[in-house]
């Protein structure tokens, strides 16, 4: 490599600019990241791009994407990696209601029996990653929540990220089962939203 121009600069697949820094025994590539317009620090380490970045919905096997069902048995919403061809990596939910009162036992207006389950399956294990019962656990998940008012209804929404990413053209899929009836908490509206980074 003596060859080479010492002005030589070596760029990583996202086109940041790489340096070599000499840690007193070896030498060790560097890299000054900054992520892209509307993408995060995390979605940026798997190859995202803005452009990339997609949003699915979750929806029945009708094809229904509301939520605000009154499930006597459980409801569930999905989106499969293998059809959407993404790599998923985080899952927000939407909900709007008429009231909400935080008592540490509603949901929306109500108390519930069993909530609102998120699962993942993955390498043909599924898992709960997260359950809403209280309207408290949309602040309390690892993505943060946010109460917004306006209108007719108070929308509540939140985030749960995945430790891992779903693996695109496989098994794996994210779920969003509603276990009790939603009508009794006054619930107007629901969407799950699967945040994802569009496959090569």
């Amino acid at each position: 490599m003596s060859d080479l121009s010492p002005n030589a600069i070596l760029f990583e697949k996202l086109g940041n600019p790489m340096s070599g820094i000499n840690d007193g025994t070896n030498y060790r590539l560097c890299v000054d990241t900054r992520p892209a317009a509307g993408v995060s620090a995390q979605q940026q380490a798997w190859g995202a791009s803005s452009a990339g970045l997609t949003l699915s919905t979750l929806a029945t096997r009708s094809g229904s994407a509301a939520l605000n069902v009154n499930a006597a048995t459980p409801f569930v919403f999905t989106v499969p990696a293998s059809t959407k061809l993404q790599t998923y990596y985080a899952i927000r939910l939407v909900f709007s209601f008429t009231t909400v009162t935080f008592n540490g036992s509603n949901f929306g207006a109500a108390p519930l029996t069993n909530g609102v389950s998120i699962g993942v399956t993955s390498g043909g294990v599924t898992s709960t990653v997260y359950t809403i019962k209280t309207n408290e656990d949309f602040y309390l998940a690892n993505g943060g929540g946010l109460l917004t008012t306006g209108g007719v209804g108070i929308l509540l929404t939140t985030t749960v990220l995945f430790n891992q990413p779903l693996a695109a053209n496989s098994s794996d899929q994210i779920s969003v089962t509603i276990n009790d009836n939603l009508s009794i908490a006054n619930v107007l509206y629901g969407r799950a939203i699967a945040l994802g980074v569009r496959s090569p």
